[in-house]
């Protein structure tokens, strides 16, 4: 071989050789990223178990119960879906119960909306339950007298044909127990279509009660802030995410309409408002929802490890790029055990922070997770952590700060039962112990008393210090969110400001 050829030869050998060299070493550092990965996440889920975690969603599906005591056993709950048993009840959208609060308003409906809520946007069409929590949330900022009476008018009239479906909620809402027919062995996918109805029928109930309050009708309005509140008791044993921030809405809803209607409430309604608003630990049950949402975590990867599961099925069924599909498949042979096992163990930690002792309050940094990864390190070890797994910071600060509301208005409701039995507010909140409150609710988020003032006889100050822990006086966030900096306040009724 002259060594021209030579030459050629040996630069073939090189051209074929590196690059098969190369992909030897890739192919040997992805097994090795794969058995470190498997090896860490097996670690990571015999320390859980050995704590005595739940690591699958399956393990709190909660127990069937009988329909005669079951709220979510009816056929308007049956007309929803086809897993409650019930499959030749499912009916089409716009023939269900629950759809009359879907059904579009006349064009003169329309019109007097517009002319009551000039800054109603809805320009083309509307539905009964838009346009009566438009009216309500209006009527809640209003302090004209007219403008109250005619929104309230309003809101009664058009919300008449719902209101054989409400009195069938509140009949259903006397059964002792409520049981949804998830499906918890679909993981991550797992349906909650009767979410939007509750979260519509509460809508709903808020706004005929904030009507009502308007009309001077306390005894209707208390009726429909009870149900509220036992509409969200309905959800407090389903450990989903969606379902626990559903249920916080709910309950916003429900402290709002009682702070609205404090100075027109009986006695018996106040001390009834405070019974059912003590049951309530969003806290503690928000312990339970992380749990579970990693348990379903577990089982999504279970279920792409074994091929029960694909890209496609996280997309709704929708096909997925190939460029996509293919790295996915490289990230689940290569990658998700690693992913897993630090997801897990983010999530131990949060609920850690949830379980500390409540005269430590919280600890708003717990709740963040670490400094984003970038590049490879993203891709490879915090897929799941930061795109599957969810904001639980965002959850934690929203429970946190409704939970602060509900306290808060407990001790108004107390406060407000001790000024009619003494002419004047106390000085101190301890002078409600124990005729009006058993115990004095703590400040969720220092542990410490709430802050309480009494500007005058007649007036006071009630506030939490919000969820950057500095007392800020009293002072209300300038924006929106459970994270803004400032107090969270309690705000007097429209009327007795």
């Amino acid at each position: 071989m002259d060594p021209e050829q030579e030459k050629t030869s040996r630069i073939a050998i090189l051209a074929f050789a590196i690059p098969l060299g190369l992909f030897a070493i890739v192919l040997a550092a992805a097994v090795i990223i794969s058995v470190v990965g498997h090896a860490k996440w097996n670690r990571t889920k015999a320390d859980l178990l050995a704590r005595g975690e739940k690591l699958s969603l399956r393990d709190f599906e909660p127990p069937p119960v009988p329909d005669t005591e079951n709220f979510y056993a009816d056929e308007v709950w049956w007309e929803i879906t086809d897993r409650a048993g019930n499959p030749g009840l499912l009916a089409p959208s716009g023939r269900r119960q629950i759809d009359v609060l879907e059904t579009p308003l006349s064009k003169e409906s329309i019109e007097s909306l517009r002319r009551l809520v000039p800054d109603f946007r809805d320009q083309t069409s509307c539905t009964l339950k838009a346009a009566v929590t438009a009216a309500a949330a209006a009527l809640e900022k209003s302090s004209d007298v007219e403008a109250r009476k005619s929104l309230a008018r309003f809101i009664l009239t058009e919300i008449e044909p719902a209101n054989p479906l409400l009195e069938r909620i509140n009949g259903l809402l006397d059964r002792p127990l409520a049981r949804t027919p998830l499906v918890y062995d679909q993981a991550l996918l797992v349906s909650t279509d009767h979410l939007a109805p509750i979260l519509n029928i509460s809508q709903a109930l808020r706004a005929r009660a904030t009507a009502a309050i308007a009309e001077e009708n306390a005894s209707s309005a208390a009726t429909d802030i009870r149900d509220q509140f036992r509409l969200a008791a309905t959800l407090s044993g389903e450990p989903l995410l969606l379902t626990a921030l559903v249920r916080m809405s709910i309950l916003a809803f429900a402290a709002e309409c009682v702070r609205v209607g404090m100075n027109g409430w009986e006695d018996a309604d106040l001390e009834t408002f405070e019974s059912q608003i003590a049951q309530i630990d969003l806290l503690s049950d928000l312990q339970t929802t992380v749990r579970a949402e990693r348990g379903g975590l577990n089982d999504t990867v279970d279920a792409l490890s074994n091929k029960r599961m694909t890209l496609s099925d996280l997309y709704g069924g929708r096909p997925t790029p190939p460029l996509l599909s293919f790295g996915f498949v490289i990230y689940t042979a290569i990658s998700m055990e690693a992913d897993r096992a630090k997801s897990n163990l983010q999530m131990q930690q949060w609920i850690d922070a949830l379980s500390a002792p409540r005269e430590h309050g919280l600890t708003p940094s717990a709740f963040a997770l670490p400094r984003k990864s970038t590049g490879l390190d993203w891709f490879h070890q915090r897929l799941f952590t930061e795109m599957v797994v969810p904001n639980i910071e965002t959850a934690t600060s929203k429970a946190a700060r409704i939970q602060s509301q509900l306290d808060l208005l407990r001790i108004a409701c107390a406060l407000e039962r001790f000024r009619r039995a003494g002419g004047a507010y106390p000085s101190t909140l301890e002078e409600l112990v124990p005729a009006f409150l058993p115990t004095i609710p703590s400040d969720i988020m220092t542990g410490a008393p709430m802050r309480y003032i009494r500007d005058t006889p007649d007036d006071f100050r009630l506030w939490s210090v919000g969820w950057d822990r500095i007392d800020d006086g009293g002072v209300a966030p300038t924006s929106r969110g459970s994270t803004a900096k400032g107090d969270w306040i309690w705000e007097s009724p429209p009327a007795a400001r």
